[in-house]
């Protein structure tokens, strides 16, 4: 519940700041964007992680069925 708060967050806050100025902050737009990414793949590595263990057990599963 939390990741989806802060990419929500994120959205907004980017949103606002880039909209205003496009054609002013052109060369900051780009500096700007690899700035949110690094926030983004820490917040999709969360559920990730849960992923994964569906998987490992899904896994396991199969290999019983052997």
């Amino acid at each position: 519940m939390k990741g989806t708060r802060y990419t929500f967050v994120l959205k907004d806050a980017p949103s606002t700041d880039i909209s205003p100025p496009p054609v002013e902050e052109t060369p900051i737009t780009p500096m700007e964007v690899p700035s949110t990414p690094p926030v983004v793949p820490l917040v999709a590595s969360s559920p990730q992680s849960i992923e994964v263990t569906l998987v490992d057990g899904k896994l396991v599963h199969i290999a019983n069925d052997d």
